[in-house]
């Protein structure tokens, strides 16, 4: 899909959007390439954009309780996704060289699907084990020369593990990615593991605190880890079995400065508390606080069906949490035998990020 999507028969026949110069429009013009980027075209781009940008432009955003809220907007128009599938944005959008943040990667298919769309992409994987998959995989797509492996070394100045030669990726356009096997997290640390696949017992303790030293996989600080030529993010995706919150307090120094475009993250309350990593109604709270637009983008309904509340946050966070609106089969007995417990994946969108 061609990212600048053009809207109207003027749009094709001018050419790509241009940038106004009103603010009101401008507000505007974002609204309609965002959700052109999203997937989302035609009559259906006309009235999303209008209620985004009408609520946000007209009352502002911390005075329009409206927008504080999980919407279920991308499940309707279908452009969110399944389980294990990559976000469509990272599928079928035009990277140009923009920096996606991918946490928790496993085999690494988000990963590499972004580096076949031309996104950078810097990868942050805790298990050991997932490293050769990750090799693996990119062998099989063709594409492992567009992917670094990072090494570390120990900074004993700053005493903290930095990644060892990050320079820029090839001028040439396409796609790169630079994986790191470590954490991320609020604190440095570092963790004894040779795990070989992911599990729920394996990261209810994220190491941070201990000190780093070669052999142990680094526990870092997002806004930390990237080299000084990474200005903003335009996506920012973090699987962590429950982590999520410390990965983003992790990333204050993006968040705050308005550089990340769009974050998503899974939302397991169960997970959050099995892992004892902060407040689940926090983590909700957290980005919509800072001006974002939330969306759950499960389209499967297989935790959460549409007809949940979507505001106030506390009564959308009951409705997931008390699996009363779930049509899993381990709702019938309160989620007790599932470890991860209901969940959804989470994409807050920040009209104003510079990204």
């Amino acid at each position: 899909m061609q990212l600048y999507q053009r809207a109207s028969r003027s749009a094709a026949k001018n050419g790509p959007l241009a940038r106004p110069t009103n603010p009101a429009a401008r507000m505007r013009h974002r609204h309609r390439v965002t959700l052109s980027r999203l997937g989302l075209a035609g009559p259906l781009l006309g009235f999303v954009m209008g209620f985004i940008a009408r609520h946000a432009m007209d009352f502002g955003h911390h005075s329009c309780p409206s927008l504080q809220g999980i919407f279920p907007l991308m499940r309707d128009f279908q452009c969110g996704h399944a389980n294990l599938q990559t976000p469509r944005v990272l599928r079928n959008a035009t990277g140009r060289g923009r920096i996606v943040v991918d946490v928790g990667l496993d085999e690494g298919d988000e990963t590499l699907d972004a580096v076949e769309s031309g996104f950078v992409v810097f990868g942050f994987e805790m298990l050991m084990g997932s490293m050769e998959k990750i090799r693996l995989n990119a062998v099989r797509r063709g594409i492992v020369d567009r992917v670094h492996f990072v090494n570390f070394v120990f900074d004993a100045e700053n005493k903290m593990p930095v990644a060892k030669d990050l320079p820029p990726p090839p001028e040439d356009g396409g796609g790169y990615a630079y994986v790191f096997n470590a954490g991320l997290s609020d604190k440095l640390g570092s963790m004894d593991t040779n795990m070989r696949s992911n599990s729920v017992e394996m990261m209810t303790d994220n190491g941070a605190g201990k000190q780093w030293s070669e052999g142990k996989v680094p526990i870092l600080r997002l806004d930390q880890a990237l080299p000084p030529w990474v200005d903003d993010i335009f996506f920012l995706k973090i699987d962590t079995q429950g982590h999520e919150l410390k990965v983003l307090n992790g990333a204050a120094k993006f968040l705050e400065n308005g550089s990340v475009q769009y974050a998503q993250y899974e939302f397991s309350p169960k997970l959050m508390r099995t892992s004892r990593s902060g407040d689940p109604l926090e983590l909700l709270n957290m980005m919509v606080n800072m001006g974002a637009v939330c969306f759950d983008m499960m389209t499967d309904d297989v935790h959460h069906r549409l007809t949940r509340p979507s505001k106030p946050l506390s009564r959308y966070y009951e409705s997931l949490n008390g699996g009363r609106n779930s049509p899993h089969h381990s709702a019938r007995n309160n989620y007790m035998t599932d470890v991860i417990g209901p969940w959804d994946d989470i994409l807050c969108w920040f009209p104003d990020a510079t990204a």
